[in-house]
């Protein structure tokens, strides 16, 4: 038994020396990947640098402007440039200093401009965006000055042409004046055209009429530019309105004495549906006949 125990025991030993020899891998192979991880990091950190270095250095490197054959510039015409760009820059906040809204000074900046620069002293696009913006302007303010016509909305009932006339003559002459109706009933739709002899006078009622209680109706006037003028806006202007009396038409129509070619139509369509009518009686099996001397 003693035996059996000894080697048992020497077998947990060695088990034991196994793991003890894996753990110890395994920690070292854990400590590796660590240092493997700082470095990565470490070398991120110092190719971000050197990137940022790169960026801050690019003013130095223009300095050191390289020939065709890989020579330097003299080292005389490096420092006059630079003492040339520190006055510059000097000049430049001591000017935003005294005058923060004096924005438009163009000697501080004669330094730090190119010879085209100078040259090119206004662009030509930004003159041509500034000259079509002036002439928009000028356009619209002409046909503004040239509109004689109002546009009244929301008329009330009962306020129509000869009422318009009336009314808006103590503005100044109406020389047209259109309401639009229903051709068919010839009831106003609410809303008219008025000309005036000028725009001055046109301007001044749109303005005193705009949003006027009148009858319970909130009028809306406002004058039309040019552009939006019509030749058919005024279309059977300064007339008195006549809706189509439709349903006198059809009575006359109806009440009229017919002739002998109307009568004869009339018969042949009358026959025509009798013969129908005797076709389905005979198919439901009754004998129908009809005496048309009766």
């Amino acid at each position: 038994m003693s035996k059996k125990k000894q080697k048992i025991q020497k077998n947990i030993q060695d088990l034991k020396r196994g793991l003890n020899i894996q753990k110890t891998t395994l920690l070292n192979n854990n400590e590796v990947e660590l240092k493997l991880k700082k470095k990565r990091k470490l070398n991120n950190i110092i190719e971000k640098a050197e990137y940022k270095s790169k960026k801050h250095c690019s003013f130095d490197k223009d300095f050191k402007n390289v020939d065709e054959n890989g020579s330097l510039l003299d080292k005389d015409y490096k420092e006059d440039f630079q003492i040339n760009h520190t006055s510059n820059i000097n000049k430049l906040l001591l000017d935003n200093d005294s005058n923060i809204l004096d924005n438009t000074d163009t000697n501080s900046l004669n330094g730090f401009e190119s010879d085209d620069f100078n040259n090119k002293k206004s662009f030509p696009q930004d003159d041509i965006f500034l000259q079509n913006k002036m002439t928009q302007k000028k356009d619209t303010q002409n046909v503004q000055e040239l509109s004689k016509v109002i546009y009244l909305g929301r008329i009330p009932h009962g306020f129509y042409e000869l009422e318009m006339k009336n009314y808006f003559e103590q503005f100044g002459t109406v020389t047209r004046i259109k309401l639009s109706r229903n051709r068919r009933t010839g009831k106003s739709k609410h809303y008219a055209f008025i000309e005036f002899e000028s725009s001055e006078v046109a301007k001044i009622a749109a303005k005193a009429m705009n949003n006027y209680l009148l009858f319970g109706h909130i009028l809306k006037c406002s004058v039309i530019s040019k552009e939006k003028l019509h030749k058919s806006m005024f279309i059977g202007a300064n007339k008195r309105f006549k809706p189509i009396p439709w349903s006198r038409i059809t009575m006359k129509r109806l009440e009229e004495a017919k002739t002998k070619e109307q009568w004869i139509r009339l018969q042949k369509r009358n026959n025509k549906r009798l013969k129908k009518k005797k076709e389905l009686l005979k198919k439901l099996g009754i004998d129908y006949q009809y005496d048309k001397n009766k």
